[in-house]
């Protein structure tokens, strides 16, 4: 059996936490149970973030007491590094005192979790009920158009990350768009070359 048909194989058996390698050897994706996750280059906590996720983590730790919170933990360890390694779902963990695939299945549930570092700017098309029913699905597509990135993804130089959000709260407005902390109402697709001009 070669390295494709190996890869193939743990693709659908997957038991617990399994390493998929990709070439030269490398993991380029991993899974728990049923859920797979990609291994981004880089995805290692560097030193200089490894302070700021066990501060992070030890603001999250739970009392004996108190039911452990992965979803707030999560949060913490995003607004801490600006995404949340995949790498340090054991560590996370470990600190709560919950499995792998628990933090796992958190991270993969909410869509406001990203596991990759975001670009420089960060670019939020909200899907919520308003905006989908003013086309917001038509300016999200003219934004991935645009700067050539897929949802979830970064720009190749690093200027922009593509994302959707549930609701902005700008729904008397909508169709919004959230560019870093700025907030754009009735956007449409034809404004969306003048609307990132300013970010590039």
């Amino acid at each position: 059996m070669d390295q494709t048909d190996q890869m193939n194989q743990s693709d659908r058996t997957c038991p617990g936490r399994a390493y998929l390698h990709g070439s030269a050897g490398r993991p380029s994706k991993f899974c728990y149970g049923k859920m797979v996750f990609s291994q981004p280059r880089g995805d290692a906590v560097t030193t200089r973030h490894r302070s700021k996720l066990a501060e992070a983590l030890e603001s999250c730790r739970p009392v004996p007491s108190a039911k452990p919170n992965i979803l707030k933990t999560l949060l913490a360890v995003q607004s801490a590094l600006g995404h949340v390694p995949t790498s340090a779902i054991p560590q996370i963990a470990q600190v709560l005192g919950v499995t792998d695939a628990q933090v796992a299945g958190v991270l993969s549930y909410y869509s406001d979790l990203r596991t990759q570092p975001p670009g420089r700017h960060l670019i939020r098309v909200c899907m919520g009920e308003s905006c989908t029913a003013n086309h917001g699905g038509l300016v999200l597509r003219a934004i991935q158009e645009h700067v050539r990135v897929a949802v979830g993804d970064r720009t190749p130089g690093g200027r922009f990350t593509v994302e959707q959000m549930s609701c902005a709260g700008n729904c008397a407005v909508s169709p919004t768009v959230m560019i870093d902390e700025d907030l754009c109402g009735r956007v449409t697709p034809s404004d969306v070359q003048s609307l990132l001009e300013p970010y590039t």
